[in-house]
């Protein structure tokens, strides 16, 4: 749960509304649910499982598996192909 169309989420205060845990947006003033990533106009945002083990944050997120190392200024996986030379795969 990053983003309300455009707005910043983690940048939303966490508040009790109707009964369970909500973050508003700042733009928007859109509540969602963060237990399901829901709100009361039918917008929706992902939501992970999260669990904190002695001051560590586990989020559990499903993705492919890629062994290949990754250029986080790029967003690319950079790896040799059968030739032996450089070669980039977009992954964002």
């Amino acid at each position: 749960m990053n983003k309300c169309r455009r707005g910043p989420l983690y940048l939303g205060d966490i508040e009790d509304y109707k009964g369970s845990c909500h973050v508003m947006c700042p733009w928007h003033s859109y509540m969602f649910d963060l237990a399901t990533g829901k709100n009361e106009i039918g917008l929706r945002q992902e939501v992970y499982q999260v669990k904190v083990e002695m001051g560590n944050v586990y989020v559990k997120y499903h993705s492919e598996l890629s062994l290949k190392p990754y250029d986080e200024e790029t967003g690319r996986v950079t790896f040799s192909n059968d030739e032996g030379k450089p070669d980039t795969t977009n992954y964002r």
